[in-house]
This record gives structure tokens, C-alpha cells and sequence, in this order.
């Protein structure tokens, strides 16, 4: 009985070492996740901007709705850029102000990632994969951005 009982005491002992220790793993992994995510989209801007289509404007802080625009806009196949779509139609992030979330804002050129506890809104990125889905349709009438 004894010996059962210094067991389970040293094994609660590890667990009280690696559980926060694997924590900060899980803060780390989200940290390369969501960098990861904001160097997606930079990325498909340089590219479309190379095809010879810049994406810039001032910054609207007070919504999510550019964001969701430039995402379509990179999504969309367009017979008139080489290279669209930019990134995959699976994509569909929904936007976010929670502070305890990481999320992506647009600052007029580019996308900067908002990690926790900063304020603002920005896409949210969901690293449960429920950000991905079916492919985007586009209604008919569907403008890029900048066009």
C-alpha cells in the first residue's frame, strides 16, 4: 500500500512539472499557427501586386468587412491576372473582435496579427480547421476589391 501511494505521488508530482510546461507548448504552436496564417494572405497580396493588381486602401478598424473583400478578392479566379486565385476557395474566416482570440486585421497594405490580449477586430483564426470548408461560390455581381 505504501508503495502505491509514493507512486502516485511521484507521478502527480511529473504531471504538476509537464502540464504547464505543455501549456506553453499549445500557446507556442498557436503563435506559428496564426504567423503562419498572416504570412498566407501578405503573401497572396505580394503575388497579386506582382500580377500587376494592388489591393490598397485605408483601413476600416471599426469592421471586418474589407478583410472578408480581399479574401474573396485573393480567392477568385479571374482570367485577366496570371496566377488567381491567390489562395485556396476553401478558406472562409469569419471575422471577430474577441480579445482572447488571435486574429488578422488589414492595415491598408497589409495583414497584422492581433494575439491575445490585443483589442480590435480582424479575422479570426480558428485552429480547430472550422475556418475551412467548401469551395466559395461567388454571386454573379461579386466585385474584387479595388476594381
Amino acid at each position: 500500500m505504501v508503495e502505491m501511494v509514493t507512486v502516485i505521488s511521484i507521478i502527480g508530482v511529473i504531471a504538476s512539472i509537464a502540464i504547464p510546461s505543455m501549456s506553453g507548448m499549445s500557446t507556442n504552436s498557436k503563435n506559428v499557427l496564426a504567423t503562419n496564417r498572416q504570412e498566407l494572405l501578405n503573401t497572396a497580396l505580394n503575388q497579386m501586386a506582382m500580377a500587376g493588381r494592388f489591393i490598397s486602401n485605408s483601413p476600416q478598424l471599426s469592421s471586418a468587412s474589407d478583410e472578408q473583400l480581399i479574401v474573396m478578392t485573393l480567392q477568385i479566379r479571374d482570367e485577366n491576372i496570371v496566377g488567381s486565385p491567390f489562395i485556396i476557395p476553401n478558406y472562409a474566416p469569419k471575422s471577430s473582435s474577441d480579445s482572447t482570440t488571435y486574429r488578422l486585421r488589414y492595415t491598408g497594405q497589409r495583414f497584422e496579427l492581433l494575439r491575445p490580449p490585443q483589442a480590435g477586430i480582424g479575422l479570426k483564426i480558428d485552429f480547430d480547421g472550422s475556418d475551412m470548408g467548401p469551395p466559395r461560390v461567388f454571386p454573379s455581381n461579386f466585385r474584387p476589391f479595388g476594381s
